[in-house]
């Protein structure tokens, strides 16, 4: 009976050194896989940059729509909507040409002002646009390569661990 169990402790004490040489290697792959997380945690950042420039984008835009409305309003003297200034208007009479034309001038300004930031903010919006295009093809290629590269080796690795199993097994075998 002796003889058996000390048979047994050797056989638990081969598979304990082969379990953790096999959590060893797994571990490696991993690391490699969990590389990926921080790669899909890049991505959204920069999907989270271009939002916020697209976002940019369209405030500028809207701003200068609601200018040129203004400008049109007080150059015609006509308000489309309800406002403040439409309702002091009608209740006071209109401005004097002096103020309209300051007015206005200021209005041509911030126009311009607010054209020339929608022209940046949108080749900004398109050059990051470009650019996270080119490095998100860039990653998923060699994602897709080392994604392969990294499997591969993991079924190849599974392989020799249950060959050596095997070969194990059969020493043992043959010892008896």
């Amino acid at each position: 009976m002796g003889d058996g169990l000390q048979s047994a402790g050797h056989h638990m004490d081969a598979y304990a050194a082969s379990v953790d040489d096999i959590l060893e290697e797994e571990e490696h792959y991993a690391d490699q896989l969990k590389e990926y997380l921080s790669y899909a945690e890049a991505v959204r950042a920069v999907c989270r940059k271009h939002e916020l420039s697209q976002f940019e984008l369209e405030m500028a835009s809207q701003d200068l729509i609601s200018k040129k409305q203004q400008r049109e309003e007080l150059a015609t003297g006509i308000v489309r909507t309800f406002s403040l200034k439409g309702m002091t208007n009608k209740l006071f009479g209109q401005e004097a040409p002096e103020q309209r034309d300051a007015k206005l001038n200021l209005l041509e300004e911030l126009i311009a002002e607010g054209e020339e930031t929608v022209k940046e903010k949108t080749a900004e919006c398109d050059e990051h646009a470009e650019k996270a295009w080119a490095d998100i093809v860039r990653f998923k290629d060699q994602k897709d390569k080392d994604l392969q590269e990294a499997l591969i080796n993991y079924a190849l690795m599974q392989i020799s661990m249950c060959k050596k199993k095997v070969l194990n097994n059969l020493f043992q075998c043959w010892k008896k």
